[in-house]
């Protein structure tokens, strides 16, 4: 069986972006960057449950993009926790 997926990628500008997803996307830079992550559940993505990364970037969606796999986590979606 042969799966096939379609992502969207959407390029924003900075001066497209709004105050408010400007502010998210600093608060997230301060609060998850570099950190140590758990996924405890992706929406959609069951796989990702319980996997583990540090946060390398947050795009201009935002999302947080880091080193367990290669989906993007939304806080505001997705749980996760810091781990310390």
């Amino acid at each position: 069986m042969i799966k096939l997926y379609i992502i969207k990628i959407i390029f924003v500008e900075e001066n497209e972006m709004s105050e408010q997803e400007r502010i998210k996307k600093k608060e997230w830079e301060n609060k998850y960057l570099g950190k140590k992550i758990k996924i405890i559940s992706m929406e959609g993505e069951p796989q990702y449950t319980n996997k583990e990364g540090v946060v390398e970037r947050v795009d201009d969606a935002p999302q947080l993009w880091g080193t367990w796999g290669g989906l993007a986590v939304i806080p505001d979606k997705d749980q996760i926790e810091i781990i310390e």
